[in-house]
């Protein structure tokens, strides 16, 4: 049974302080209050302070965190007239609109904007300081053995398991189950870890009962004793209990039916997700996308590479890619397709740059991401089959070589495909891997597939083993269907399933490996001032296609610098003229007759 892990949602408190406010008040000096804003309903005030420009504002705003979200924030900072009265009737002195990412990815969490309003003037300045919510965030790390406990089997001795329960009122909260060691009287468990506020919810003498029992492959599992405890003699240095089975208890010569032994006991101080974060933390979005022949001619409009409002690759960019960027200081992915022929010579390839350019395959931002895939689309040859191993080894050499206790960067890799992969034994073997490095793994299914065999990946219900039988150390992997989202009118929608798992995988991962979180100040990000403050928050949306000039609408060619030089598939001819056979999916390694480009790049 695995530990408990931790809920994406923080609770974060906002600080506010403004400077420089303008002057509403012919007489005296403004009376200023900060109104706040999340996605456009009112979730607090601070207090009004009388006749300051430069108030620092005691009261602070709760709000909950969510990583996997873009939050809108809006902060209206008004000067009071009339004390109790409704908004109409105080002055608006400015506001300023921006993400709660913003706040939380700022130098030392303080974060800097000017205040706007319609009249163009300056209105002064706002900081909004974000400080997490700390619960008690600590962590048992216990190992148990038993000594010359009773034997229960008649041809052989006890095999042996204990069950940790923590008692709420009347009943037993089950909380832990280790593993079961065959053939022995004097077990030794693996150590195992569990959080202190799941043992007992805050009240150290809480009473924990302690159960071992005798496994029988019949299901009928005999107990061979128990004791009760608490965390409080924990705490206090208690590390022998005797076993107790309650039916001998009466017995004169009874003693006990074994000692249970506490060999190891650490009290583990955890971190936060925040944390992470606000110390600097960068989060890096790899992309990789299906070009195989079974997504159909790009031009056809039933097809998933058509570029069209509905195309779900580009969607699926848009919608993680919005939230990413803004935890990744430099803002440039590196993004790959598979299971395409190249240009010029048609080799296969399973993990190529979509910028063409092997040395150096990040593009800028989101808007980056989606030119170099319009640009790889008018190059290559949809081919086949579909296999994610090489794309996953690549990614996670890249996370291997970025990230340290000094220098600390998360990796999360976006696949994008519309078939089922037909390498599942090596994917599950550089999972493996992958789950020891900085790295978590979205697959997001497009289309109409049959996905069922993508649960083995996601590993929720039975964990991924290697070929030689090694056990993944952590889940990193999630798959969702697009499918699942296409009726949903709230874009934010895929990237909270995508995203949700991620905060409590980088908790493990840097638990496990020993790093820790660097205070705020360590961030290395300058200092700015937040400018555009009215400039909107919302999801980035799938830029429009022209078939005219064969471009994104908005599209800065710059980004795009070192792209293969064919033409667009739009204007180009097919080898061979179009017909229901030409349309079948091809993913098992055949040639597609859907041939496009002139094969001019240079890879």
């Amino acid at each position: 049974m695995a530990a408990i892990t931790s809920d994406p949602v923080q609770p974060v408190d906002l600080t506010i302080s403004c400077k420089n406010l303008r002057n509403l008040d012919a007489l005296s000096k403004s009376d200023p209050q900060v109104i706040v804003y999340l996605d456009g309903r009112e979730i607090g005030r601070t207090e009004m302070i009388n006749d300051n420009l430069n108030p620092r504002f005691v009261k602070q705003i709760r709000i909950d965190y969510h990583f996997e979200a873009i939050q809108k924030l809006r902060f209206l900072v008004v000067d009071i007239d009339e004390p109790n009265g409704p908004l109409e009737k105080q002055d608006v002195i400015g506001e300023l609109e921006c993400k709660v990412s913003d706040i939380v990815t700022a130098r030392e969490g303080v974060f800097n904007g000017e205040l706007r309003h319609s009249s163009s003037t300056k209105r002064g300045f706002i900081t909004v300081q974000a400080e997490e919510v700390k619960e008690h965030r600590e962590e048992f790390r216990l190992r148990f053995s038993g000594i010359h406990l009773d034997k229960k089997d008649l041809f052989g001795k006890s095999d042996p398991y204990l069950e940790i329960s923590r008692s709420d009122g009347n009943s037993w909260t089950l909380l832990y189950k280790t593993e079961t060691i065959m053939k022995t009287l004097d077990p030794v468990w693996k150590p195992f870890t569990i959080p202190v506020p799941k043992l007992n919810r805050g009240d150290p003498e809480r009473p924990l009962r302690f159960q071992c029992f005798d496994w029988n492959k019949s299901g009928n599992m005999d107990l061979i004793g128990e004791f009760t405890t608490t965390t409080a003699e924990l705490m206090d240095g208690k590390r022998q209990f005797e076993l107790i089975l309650p039916r001998k208890q009466k017995k004169k010569s009874y003693k006990n039916s074994g000692i249970i032994q506490l060999k190891e006991f650490e009290v583990i101080k955890t971190h936060s997700f925040l944390e992470y974060i606000t110390g600097g933390c960068e989060i890096s979005l790899i992309v990789a996308i299906d070009f195989t022949a079974s997504n159909k001619d790009p031009r056809d409009p039933n097809s998933l590479h058509f570029m069209g409002p509905h195309n779900e690759y580009m969607r699926a960019i848009s919608s993680v890619g919005s939230i990413l960027a803004d935890y990744d200081e430099d803002g440039n992915f590196p993004v790959y397709g598979f299971g395409a022929q190249l240009p010029p010579r048609g080799d296969v390839s399973h993990c190529f740059p979509l910028n063409g350019n092997p040395s150096n395959p990040e593009v800028r931002g989101v808007d980056g991401i989606l030119g170099a895939y319009q640009s790889a689309l008018a190059n290559v040859v949809l081919y086949g089959p579909t296999k994610f191993s090489e794309i996953i080894r690549t990614s996670a050499e890249i996370s291997r070589i970025q990230n340290s206790q000094d220098s600390q960067k998360y990796f999360i890799l976006l696949i994008i495909t519309d078939g089922i992969i037909n390498d599942m034994q090596q994917t599950m073997d550089e999972i493996v891997l992958a789950a020891n490095l900085p790295l978590s793994i979205i697959i997001v299914g497009v289309g109409n597939a049959d996905f069922a065999a993508m649960d083995q990946l996601d590993g929720d219900e039975v964990p991924i083993r290697s070929t030689n039988g090694t056990l993944v150390s952590r889940d990193i992997v999630q798959f969702v269907p697009m499918r699942k989202f296409i009726h949903d009118t709230n874009p934010a929608a895929l990237s909270r399933e995508t995203l949700a798992e991620v905060p409590k995988q980088l908790e493990l991962y840097m638990r496990q490996h020993g790093v820790k979180p660097f205070p705020p100040s360590h961030r290395q990000s300058q200092a700015r001032i937040y400018h555009n403050a009215m400039a909107t928050t919302a999801v980035v949306p799938p830029p429009t296609y022209d078939q005219s000039n064969s471009q994104f609408s908005g599209q800065n060619p710059e980004q795009n610098s070192g792209q293969f030089s064919g033409q667009n598939p739009a204007s180009f001819p097919l080898t061979q003229p179009p017909s229901d056979q030409n349309h079948q999916q091809h993913d098992d390694g055949k040639p597609s007759k859907l041939v496009y480009g002139d094969f001019s790049a240079h890879v």
